[in-house]
């Protein structure tokens, strides 16, 4: 049985004081997007994704496939004002090599 569909193979979870419950960040199928979930406990029920970020790509070159970031993951030991403010690492196919991002809750 899984706790929530729709997530690669790396996902990070984390109690997020901020949100006051648990929160998992994850890159979204074959997309651009990276999503979160939240949930009471670790177990669930989890909420369905909600966007914290869609990664601009540059389209001019052009390839056979879609373009996709993938190992989208949140790193709480970075995490600002209780974790109003947090920080998230993706990579793009393309690249192969790590992005460091910003994402602040309102």
């Amino acid at each position: 049985m899984s706790i929530f569909s729709d997530v690669p193979s790396e996902v990070s979870v984390s109690y997020n004081s901020y949100l006051n419950c648990y929160l998992a960040v994850h890159s979204f199928m074959t997309s651009t997007k990276i999503v979160g979930r939240t949930a009471s406990n670790l177990w669930g029920p989890w909420s369905e994704p909600v966007e914290l970020c869609t990664v601009n790509i540059d389209d001019s070159v052009k390839i056979p496939y879609n373009r996709l970031i993938y190992a989208g993951k949140e790193h709480p030991e970075l995490a600002e004002d209780n974790g109003k403010t947090i920080y998230i690492t993706y990579i793009e196919f393309e690249e192969y090599y790590p992005h460091l991002i910003r994402v602040t809750f309102e």
